[in-house]
Order: C-alpha cells, then structure tokens, then sequence
C-alpha cells in the first residue's frame, strides 16, 4: 500500500482526551483559588506565602502546560520530525531509521504525557490507541500516538516509503 499525501505530511495534534483536559482544567483554577482563600484567611503563616506563592505558580504553570499540550509527526523527504508542544522537538534523518512498526497503546499501562515506557522508548502519548514506533540505528525507539487508525495508517505508510527511498 503507497501513500497518498503528498510531502511534507504533518498529522493533526493530538490533545488529551477531553476527560482529562476537564480534568487538568479544573486543578488549574482550583488551585489558586484554594491557596488566596488559604492566604485570605491567614491559615498559611505570613513569613511563609512567598514559599506558597511561589508553589501556586509551578503548579498553575504545570498544569496550564498538560492543558495545553499536544503531538503530532511532520514527515518530509529526508526526515521524521516528532513535536511534543510545548517542550519537546526531535528530528531524525531517514538514513537513522532502521524500523518502523505500528503499536496499539493503552494509556493505564503507560501514563499519559512525554515519557520513557521501557526498552529505550520515548514515548509521545496524549491518549491511547495506535501508535508509530520509529526506531533509529542507535536502536533508540520513539513512540507517537496518533489521533485515530486511519492517520497512524497513513503516517506509517509514509514513513516505510521516506526510509526505502532515503537518500544515498
């Protein structure tokens, strides 16, 4: 089966799914309001709402950022290029890859977000379903979730096709 996007490819963000978001939403608002009533009625120490001032604002920066964030696969010519908004940017050549595999991912085994699931895989999940593992001659694996069968399909297929046509 051949592609049938044209080059450069750049799949949909992925988001997290809207359980979640509500979610994170919620803890974002709740958690100030919860530290000025703290401050408001004096139940946190005068000498100490630096401390707790500063601790609402990494959460609240935290979690804005698990709000906002999202996923998504540019594929060009020569390169995969996997982007994890608002941290994380990676592009490998395709004369890096060695495989390209498809894999069925579900986010209770895994956890959600940008992180390391074992066997050198850095994984880029907002949600669970079916994934692209890009493994490089460095036998470094990358996982990406895609938003649904039919991308992953297409991405995956795009990807097989950059790597047998690679450059050199």
């Amino acid at each position: 089966m051949t592609a049938t996007k044209p080059l450069p490819y750049r799949s949909s963000n992925v988001y997290l799914t809207l359980p979640v978001l509500v979610m994170f939403a919620v803890l974002t608002v709740a958690s100030p309001a919860t530290m000025i009533t703290l401050l408001a009625t004096g139940a946190i120490e005068a000498n100490k709402w630096p401390f707790a001032v500063m601790i609402l604002v990494l959460v609240f920066v935290s979690l804005g950022g698990c709000v906002l964030s999202h996923h998504r696969i540019e594929i060009t010519r020569d390169s995969v290029r996997l982007v994890w908004f608002p941290a994380y940017r990676k592009t490998i050549l395709a004369a890096e890859i060695s495989a390209i595999d498809q894999r069925s991912i579900n986010p209770w085994h895994h956890g959600l977000g940008l992180r390391f699931i074992g066997d050198s895989t850095l994984a880029q999940m907002n949600r669970g379903g079916t994934g692209i593992v890009v493994e490089t001659n460095t036998k470094r694996r990358y996982l990406i979730v895609m938003k649904d069968l039919d991308e992953a399909d297409l991405a995956t297929n795009l990807l097989i096709d950059m790597r047998n046509n690679r450059p050199g």
